[in-house]
Formats: C-alpha cells, sequence, structure tokens
C-alpha cells in the first residue's frame, strides 16, 4: 500500500515539473529521430534489441549472480537491471547523436537554428513541426535535430509547417492538426530564427536573432 501511495506521489511530482517547465522555461525538446540518417537510425535499433535480449537473458537465465562491493556501494542483478542498464542504453543512444550531429556540422559548417516553441495549454500542447524541406520529407540531410531546435543549413529554403496539438492524458500519440503551410527562409549563418503559430491567421510567424542571444 505505502509504495502505491509513493508511486502515485511520483507521478503527480513528475506532472508538475513538467507543467512547470513547458510554462515558465523556454522550450528544450528531445531531439527527434526523423532528421537522423539510416545509419544512426539502425544503430538505435540495433542498441535497443541488444538492451532488451540482456535485460530478458539476466532475469531469465539460471546462473546465481552473486553481488559484490564496489567503492562501499553492493551492486546486486536488481541494480544493474534497474540502474546501469537503461543508463548505458540512454548514453549509447546519445552517443549516436552526438556522432551524427558532428558529421552533419562537418558537411554543413554555415548554419542557422529553427527554433520551434511549443505552447502549453490547459490540458493540451500546441506544437510546430516540421513536415519537408525543399520537398525533402523530414528535411533529412538539409537539417539536424537537436536539444534546441534544428539546424539547418545555410540558404534559401522552402519549409512545410504544420501546427497541430495533442492532449497529455491521452493515451494515444494521436494529434490534432490544426493547418499547415509552406513557407521560405533564407537562412544565415549563426542566426536563430523562432517560429510560432498564428492561430487566428492560420498562419506563421518568424523571427530572427543571433545565435548567442538564445
Amino acid at each position: 500500500m505505502d509504495s502505491i501511495v509513493a508511486n502515485g506521489f511520483a507521478i503527480i511530482l513528475l506532472w508538475l515539473i513538467y507543467y512547470a517547465i513547458s510554462k515558465y522555461s523556454k522550450p528544450l525538446p528531445l531531439p527527434s529521430l526523423k532528421t537522423l540518417p539510416i545509419w544512426a537510425i539502425v544503430s538505435i535499433l540495433l542498441e535497443t534489441f541488444a538492451f532488451i535480449a540482456t535485460v530478458y537473458l539476466l532475469l531469465n537465465s539460471n546462473f546465481s549472480f552473486q553481488p559484490f562491493s564496489f567503492c562501499g556501494y553492493t551492486i546486486s542483478l536488481l541494480s544493474i537491471v534497474s540502474y546501469i542498464m537503461p543508463l548505458l542504453w540512454l548514453s549509447s543512444i546519445g552517443i549516436v547523436f552526438i556522432v551524427a550531429k558532428n558529421s552533419w556540422v562537418r558537411k554543413n559548417p554555415k548554419y542557422g537554428r529553427l527554433i520551434l516553441p511549443e505552447k502549453f495549454k490547459s490540458q493540451h500542447i500546441e506544437c510546430v513541426s516540421i513536415q519537408s524541406v525543399d520537398g525533402i520529407v523530414n528535411g533529412r540531410g538539409t537539417c539536424f535535430s537537436c536539444t534546441k531546435g534544428y539546424l539547418i543549413a545555410k540558404g534559401k529554403h522552402k519549409i512545410e509547417l504544420e501546427c497541430f496539438e495533442y492532449n497529455i492524458f491521452k493515451k494515444s500519440f494521436a494529434h490534432n492538426t490544426l493547418y499547415s503551410k509552406t513557407i521560405t527562409i533564407d537562412v544565415v549563418p549563426g542566426v536563430c530564427y523562432t517560429i510560432e503559430a498564428l492561430l487566428d491567421k492560420k498562419n506563421f510567424s518568424v523571427s530572427r536573432s543571433l545565435e548567442g542571444s538564445k
């Protein structure tokens, strides 16, 4: 009973933290897999398969795993499965993103940045997403998703944008598309372009700022 109450309290606390971050802090979305090169996606899939297979073998193996001490801490099989393995898995995915980003920057040394902020509204989150860049779905190769928006190669680009919203309390990942529109941006290296939805006009506003000011 105590564990159920503790888990419930933890869920409520996490939701309050998420609400505060979404409402009062600058947007810092997680990187998207959509702009990763094929080799990076395959690497993440293989790492995920290896993670699941290793956890399964550890939990279903017949050998006796004896806990051992390391720097004063006792490490058990439960600790490995619950903490160490997920941490290694997430770290390996992070390394793939870092290598892919460095590879993209080497190919596109002069680039700008697109910022697509999310707006938290009660039970809904209003978002802007990139559908294509210069006719390329998700803009793969031309742009790269990172923790602070999208890196995009310099030059003039036609960007198809979509404004949508989704309910954070629904179990499904379905979202409600509000409208879409194609805009043209002449990207200057070192400049951030913040794209926000104008629901009343079914359009998008683009504001510019220097990279260092973000």
